[in-house]
């Protein structure tokens, strides 16, 4: 989706009856237009909230996304640490008024909702902006997370130039914008953590200064599939889709929804905190992506290795060495984001937090191998974007260096040599 930006309608709204509007009499398409504005009031609320019974489940299925916004916003996070902790930078919009400006997370403002939205009986969880403007951009969701096979994964994100609001009916709504005279407002039906994209109106006074309003049913929305429409009709056009409430319930209250569902719940369960210390480790040989082995990780009830402390980074290597494994590539529990240098650990949830793993003064900074983190493959162009370990005989030492989710695709002949380190607590 792109990054687009824009202002917020007052009624957020459709256009299936927009090219029969384009072919009505003349003074039709005003009439459809009043009859669909006088018939929308206020934002409707979304359909199919969790009931308490079902907000237990809902937690467990989403708890490393849910663990991972509270602790951004008991700390105040602004919007780098939001982005670098892999989270949605628009929630540091929330605390903007308690700070005169300044924008931080703010446990009282920012909220989740779980929300049946397809009613196909599992919930999605939305992450939004409580109450009202001066807090974000009311009626629309930061990210929208479904659940893939019981795993919960981010289906769509807003920007501050690129909004996704829940509609009636499974739709979803965007609007973005390039600028003053470029604002698009495009509708999707969601389906069990999909979206199909369904039909745009488009305000490109670039394209026509005199009449800028355009239907698109081409997702690309390229100019070739414009079709002219007058400005009457784009808002009979955009009535049919109507914007719904979210009542986001605020992330201050969630420590005691949390423990709650699990009374041993603690936010660092998921976040690190409690590594400390040498605990047990699988040292797996299998030509494995680093997805594939954060998932078997996770299958065997461990975790991606996460080395911590020179003592345990010690420990390990005289693992290895003892068990001759001095040929193979380990995937370590390490990434960034794409746009983002920064290395640092994942939650359970994939989500990234702690330390910079390649910031100087952090203790493992000297255990990068020369030159890394390149962050892309200047022979292939692949971005590398994932850690791992090896022993490197041209430095006579084992180093961390970044690489492609799947070795094997920019180098064959490693097959046989990838690996994983599975770490295991308690």
């Amino acid at each position: 989706m792109r990054e687009y930006g824009m202002g917020k309608l007052s009624v957020m709204l459709s256009m299936a009856a927009v090219c029969a509007l384009a072919v009505l009499p003349a003074g039709a398409a005003s009439s459809a237009a009043q009859a669909s504005e006088a018939a929308v009031s206020e934002p409707a609320s979304a359909a199919g909230s969790a009931s308490a019974a079902d907000e237990s489940s809902c937690y467990l299925a989403y708890r490393s996304i849910l663990d991972a916004y509270y602790l951004q916003a008991e700390a105040g996070a602004d919007m780098m640490a939001l982005e670098d902790a892999g989270l949605n930078y628009m929630a540091a919009y929330t605390g903007s008024e308690e700070t005169g400006g300044d924008y931080h997370t703010s446990l009282n403002y920012l909220g989740y909702q779980f929300v049946d939205l397809d009613e196909d009986g599992t919930y999605e969880l939305l992450i939004g902006g409580v109450a009202d403007e001066s807090h974000g951009y009311t009626g629309m969701f930061y990210d929208l997370y479904a659940l893939d096979n019981g795993e919960a994964g981010l289906c769509l994100r807003s920007g501050e130039r690129s909004r996704f609001y829940v509609c009636n009916d499974h739709y979803i709504s965007y609007q973005g914008s390039g600028g003053a005279a470029y604002t698009t407002f495009e509708f999707y039906r969601y389906a069990q953590g999909s979206v199909t994209f369904l039909e745009a109106i488009v305000c490109d006074g670039s394209y026509d200064e005199n009449n800028p309003w355009f239907y698109c049913t081409d997702e690309s929305l390229s100019t070739d599939y414009y079709i002219s429409v007058s400005q009457s009709q784009a808002e009979a056009a955009l009535s049919y889709y109507t914007e719904m409430s979210v009542e986001y319930i605020p992330f201050s209250s969630y420590a005691q929804f949390a423990a709650a569902a699990d009374p041993s719940w603690q936010p660092s369960a998921e976040t690190g905190d409690d590594e400390a210390g040498i605990h047990r480790y699988e040292y797996v040989v299998a030509d494995a992506t680093w997805e594939e082995a954060f998932e078997q990780a996770k299958a065997k009830g461990g975790y991606l290795a996460h080395i911590n402390t020179a003592e345990e980074y010690q420990y390990i290597l005289t693992e290895l060495e003892n068990a001759g494994l001095t040929n193979v590539h380990f995937w370590l529990g390490g990434r960034r984001n794409e746009n983002d240098p920064n290395y640092r650990w994942v939650t359970a949830g994939n989500l990234l937090y702690g330390d910079v793993l390649n910031q100087s003064g952090y203790w493992a900074c000297s255990e990068w191998m020369a030159g890394e983190p390149s962050l892309y493959d200047p022979n292939n162009g692949l971005s590398e974007a994932y850690l791992n370990l090896f022993y490197y005989s041209g430095e006579n030492r084992w180093v961390w260096n970044d690489c492609p989710n799947d070795i094997l695709e920019a180098a064959p002949n490693y097959s046989g040599k990838i690996g994983y380190i599975v770490e295991y607590e308690g």
